[in-house]
């Protein structure tokens, strides 16, 4: 019988969402952080459950296909990355695999088309924003574990600027508990998509991703400052754009062309008003990692828009909202978009008719 602390012997076949290796052990699915598919390995047990049980790496015996050296010397006790022991083409398949895991096992998607990878010009060095904690006087992030902060001087994945601001704050801490460290251009306040340089190709496929929709009225829903509404307008669509946070209304009035029509207040508020309208409307959704309230859900499986398209940075949660919409919406097309190299996290535009 297994128990914590065994040390025991395993090939990992598979990496599961999250990051975390997969292997098995007289029956039972192991996960292993820091492997990649391949790996043989020595690992002692450091939990065990009915189901499943988790483990450590203490022996690497044979190295998978596409393992490579960390760049980051933080990397195996910080929390923040979980695959720059793996070289980007192996993180991208790892990815590819793990989101036709989800979509089939959570959405009941079987045979998703996923379109080929939008990538990132930079797989380290992108991030115009950080947020870092201060306990004591270590500054940095949470270890894998969640309990210790990590003191880091560099991170590998933020921008040179972002990493001056790091400097300049480990010489001259403050009494705050938590930093943003932001490059100049990126406000203090609110949410802002953070690799710079996918940017404006992120921006460009989720509006040709609309325009491939016959629709001349748009109404996008999480709409922020307007990030993806600016070229929609650009296009002649007739825009109207919900956003909750007030701070983003005011910045998205600013910015965007007079035409485009900014609602402040929730989704789920605004949302029948504007499907009651004769003249079908293209839904754009780029919600939190919850993705879609239950109301939300209903209101969509109800309406009777031209088309939907979903920008997620959870594919859990979009399998899921996917699933609940099934008997009105079906899934077209899938465009991952890898915006965070080095990290178990990516993004994925859902197309639906």
């Amino acid at each position: 019988m297994m128990k914590t602390g065994d040390l025991i012997e395993l090939t990992v076949s598979d990496l599961a969402f999250g990051g975390d290796g997969v292997a098995r052990h007289d029956g039972r699915v192991m996960f292993v952080p820091l492997t990649v598919s391949g790996d043989r390995i020595q690992a002692r047990v450091t939990k065990v459950s009915a189901q499943f049980a988790r483990a450590e790496l203490t022996e690497l015996r044979q190295e998978g296909a596409g393992r490579c050296e960390p760049r980051c010397r933080y990397f195996t006790d910080c929390g923040g990355c979980q695959y720059q022991h793996m070289d980007y083409a192996t993180q991208l398949t790892a990815k590819s695999r793990q989101l036709r895991e989800v979509l089939a096992r959570i959405g009941g998607i079987a045979d998703p088309e996923i379109l080929p990878w939008l990538v990132s010009p930079r797989e380290y060095g992108y991030r115009n924003r950080i947020s870092v904690h201060h306990e004591g006087r270590a500054i940095g992030f949470r270890a894998r574990d969640g309990r210790r902060l990590v003191d880091v001087e560099r991170c590998e994945l933020a921008s040179d600027e972002v990493n001056a601001k790091l400097r300049h704050l480990r010489r001259h801490p403050g009494r705050r508990e938590h930093y943003s460290l932001r490059e100049e251009r990126i406000p203090e306040l609110g949410f802002y998509q953070a690799n710079k340089f996918l940017l404006p190709a992120f921006q460009k496929k989720v509006a040709e991703l609309c325009l491939t929709v016959s629709a001349r009225r748009i109404v996008e829903c999480y709409g922020g400052a307007g990030f993806f509404t600016a070229p929609l307008a650009a296009a002649g669509r007739e825009v109207t754009m919900i956003e909750s946070d007030a701070r983003l209304v005011a910045e998205a009035k600013k910015q965007l062309p007079p035409t485009v029509s900014v609602l402040a207040g929730e989704c789920e508020t605004w949302l029948p008003e504007l499907l009651a309208q004769p003249e079908p409307a293209l839904i754009l959704l780029d919600p939190p990692r919850e993705g879609l309230s239950r109301t939300m859900r209903d209101l969509l499986a109800r309406s009777s828009s031209a088309g939907l398209v979903y920008v997620s940075c959870n594919p859990a949660t979009l399998a899921r909202d996917l699933k609940q919409l099934a008997n009105r919406w079906r899934p077209r097309l899938f465009q991952p978009i890898d915006l965070f190299p080095q990290t178990a996290h990516f993004e994925c535009v859902a197309v639906c008719d």
